[in-house]
């Protein structure tokens, strides 16, 4: 009998157990291990977030497989409130215990694992910052469609917060660029005399940054630096503490005086340290800027300190002197552009209510304060509107299709912020009247202005098709905002200062009733219809030229005067009115012509301070009033051609000016020959040259100024208000 053979026998029993191992299905298994500790190879505790994406400061990207849903943590009150005080105890130990000696081998051991300064402080930040709030853990990301990981969390519970609860990773150049933005600040003292000169000098008008929530955040920072715990510190707020330090800077190389006290000497603060510190202190906020993700994610902080620079606290569209930093063709149109983004990003002219602000998770939006919230997000808003309605003031009706408002009217929801202290907008207080005086009752009437400016323009773009009573409904709804406005200095006395800051905005109402009523003025010596017009604009027209003239001679020295360039237009588009008058109304020549000298003069002084920013629309003022002057002294015996006698003083003037700044030059030439001192050797090797010049501060070609949206447009104002007042005669 044929036996088959043992190896046929095993040969075959193997391929049978291929052959059933091939028909088995495998099934996947669930990985239990987040995706981040898979990758790293770390121990997870397979909870979302788990305990080591927390400890490395990801647990906005820690998540797993499809197919397996992790544990959240649930922890009461109690259970919630010994965790915290007991990381607090830690804390409190490892600060006041010594440091232990480690050992060279044992600190290259560590560097090895790749655990450098940066990296462990923003881990073990992120620890103690994810302890501090209660945690709500939802589903891991992947399975939850409406989270968006790229917006903070934001403790509603404390205010001010200057540390975001969670931050993403970070990488080696945002650490590089962050450090360099702390190595370029001045040291304590100085930096708190800077801020100081700010919110008490500079900041008088706009008031978007409260200076008591500003100084509780910088006690903040001080803190977390002396911890050096400072990266955990949000970059938008480091961006706008570097750009107040920045802009205060360039005002106190222009004040002599100060330079010269004892406290600035005491500080180690002279002019060429100032120019060297505002020069670095720009790439720190390029850099401060560019670590915040400021093209990425509209923030308000960022819009706050965008407003900074831009308008310089709404005194005026330019800056004083020469910028320090930005290069020579830097002008703030890009910068106004990204403001006017981020107000359109967060829906800001759209009047946010507290559950939209909530929605927004901007730690400097606090759900938990509404009443500041509101309030800061309107005066934010209206700072930029004011400055959109004034880019394009002087624009003729073409010019203005062609250069339509950031912000329309159409588009504008957002109402006013209210007059409210600073501690009423901190304690959810209540506002006051807008007669009332208030640090930022001034800035309320400023908003009112530009508000109106707006108003009057609409209304009058077609002067044959608007009746007579439209324009005193306009001027009534004016005339009470002014009354409320004067009970302000009739209600008690005022600091220089506040003086000043009234002066300026005075004759911002007084602009807009002599604009208003401008196209009857010369109706009303034919028509005693128009008398209310004609009386309206002679005053308006005399109370401006009256309050510039003693601001040039008693203010000028002061920063808000120097920067209120917007005063010599209101005083220069005010002159024909005077020369107009005069001409109509034979009795008043002697005194239109005494008044007319006086601007001369008060124009002629500014023009010989060599203040550059003064220089050129100095130098108009005067060639205008005197060629007024010649008029009034050989009247023309026909007055029915305004426009022929209006554009013959205009060009003679111009003729007039291009002498006095070609003497002007000339005689500073021959100055800067003799004795000149030059301040090159504080800028670095990219900067433009920069002369100080001893008999002038003209700007030279290649240095770097405050531009306004419109290029020369302070060059252009009484040519384009000229075109606009032939239109409305």
């Amino acid at each position: 009998m044929y036996m088959p053979s043992h190896d046929r026998i095993t040969v075959r029993t193997r391929e049978e157990e291929v052959e059933e191992d091939r028909k088995k299905i495998k099934r996947p298994r669930a990985k239990l291990t987040c995706l981040n500790c898979k990758r790293t190879k770390t121990k997870c505790d397979k909870c979302y977030p788990c305990s080591s994406c927390t400890t490395r400061g990801e647990s906005d990207s820690c998540h797993y497989e499809e197919g397996y849903e992790p544990s959240s943590h649930n922890l009461s009150n109690h259970e919630y409130k010994a965790i915290q005080d007991r990381l607090e105890r830690i804390e409190n130990a490892l600060l006041s215990s010594p440091r232990p000696f480690t050992s060279p081998s044992t600190t290259s051991r560590r560097r090895m694992r790749g655990e450098g300064g940066a990296a462990t402080q923003e881990r073990a930040h992120s620890v103690l910052v994810a302890s501090g709030s209660k945690p709500n853990y939802g589903p891991s990301p992947t399975f939850q469609e409406d989270m968006n990981p790229i917006y903070p969390a934001v403790r509603s519970d404390t205010f001010p917060n200057i540390i975001p609860t969670t931050t993403q990773a970070r990488s080696a150049r945002w650490h590089r660029e962050m450090q360099l933005v702390f190595d370029t600040l001045p040291n304590e003292r100085q930096m708190e005399f800077i801020t100081n000169h700010y919110f008490s000098k500079m900041q008088f008008l706009g008031l978007h940054i409260v200076e008591g929530v500003f100084r509780n955040e910088m006690t903040q920072f001080l803190s977390l630096k002396s911890l050096n715990l400072h990266f955990s510190v949000d970059p938008a707020w480091l961006a706008q503490l570097v750009c107040i330090l920045w802009v205060t800077c360039h005002y106190l190389t222009k004040n002599e005086q100060l330079l010269r006290s004892e406290a600035m000497i005491n500080l180690g603060l002279n002019k060429s340290g100032l120019i060297n510190l505002a020069i670095g202190l720009y790439d720190a906020l390029e850099m401060a800027f560019n670590c915040s993700g400021w093209l990425f994610r509209p923030q308000l902080r960022i819009l706050q300190t965008l407003i900074v620079p831009i308008y310089l606290n709404m005194q005026g569209c330019y800056h004083t002197g020469p910028l320090y930093g930005p290069p020579s063709d830097w002008s703030c149109c890009l910068w106004f552009d990204i403001a006017v983004g981020i107000c359109k990003g967060l829906d800001l002219h759209l009047d946010p209510k507290i559950e939209d602000i909530a929605k927004l998770q901007d730690p400097a939006l606090p759900p938990s304060r509404p009443t500041y919230s509101i309030q800061m997000i309107r005066r934010v808003f209206h700072d930029l509107l004011l400055f959109d309605t004034y880019s394009i003031i002087n624009s003729t009706d073409v010019s203005r299709k062609l250069l339509p408002y950031a912000f329309p009217d159409e588009s504008i929801l957002t109402p006013s912020p209210s007059n409210y202290t600073d501690q009423a907008i901190l304690s959810e207080g209540q506002p006051c009247p807008r007669s009332e005086k208030t640090p930022f009752v001034w800035t309320l009437h400023q908003n009112l202005i530009s508000q109106e400016w707006r108003k009057i323009v609409v209304l009058l773009e077609n002067l044959d098709g608007i009746p007579y009573s439209a324009v005193m409904e306009r001027n009534q709804v004016l005339r009470d905002a002014f009354t409320d406005f004067l009970a302000l200095k009739a209600d008690g006395e005022l600091n220089q200062h506040e003086s000043d800051a009234f002066d300026l905005t005075y004759s911002s109402y007084q602009q807009r009733f002599l604009r208003l009523h401008r196209p009857f003025f010369l109706r009303g010596y034919r028509d005693t219809q128009f008398d209310y017009s004609r009386i309206t604009v002679v005053n308006g027209a005399r109370q401006i030229a009256k309050t510039h003239r003693r601001l040039l001679n008693d203010s000028s020295d002061r920063s808000i005067v120097k920067s209120a360039v917007f005063m010599f237009q209101h005083h220069i588009t005010a002159l024909p009115i005077l020369l107009l008058n005069a001409l109509h109304d034979r009795s008043s020549s002697a005194q239109m012509r005494i008044e007319l000298m006086e601007s001369s003069e008060a124009f002629m002084r500014s023009f010989n301070s060599g203040f550059q920013l003064h220089t050129r629309i100095a130098a108009k003022g005067v060639c205008i009033a005197d060629e007024m002057i010649k008029v009034i002294d050989n009247p023309p015996e026909n007055l029915q051609n305004i426009e022929d006698l209006l554009q013959s003083i205009n060009v003679q003037s111009k003729a007039a000016e291009m002498k006095l700044l070609q003497t002007n030059m000339d005689t500073n030439t021959n100055t800067d020959a003799i004795n000149s001192t030059n301040i090159n050797s504080y800028l670095d090797t990219r900067q433009p040259q920069v002369d100080v010049q001893a008999g002038s501060n003209l700007m030279t070609g290649d240095q770097t100024n405050m531009l306004t949206l419109l290029p020369n447009a302070e060059q252009n104002w009484w040519d384009t208000d000229w075109m606009l007042f032939l239109r409305d005669m």
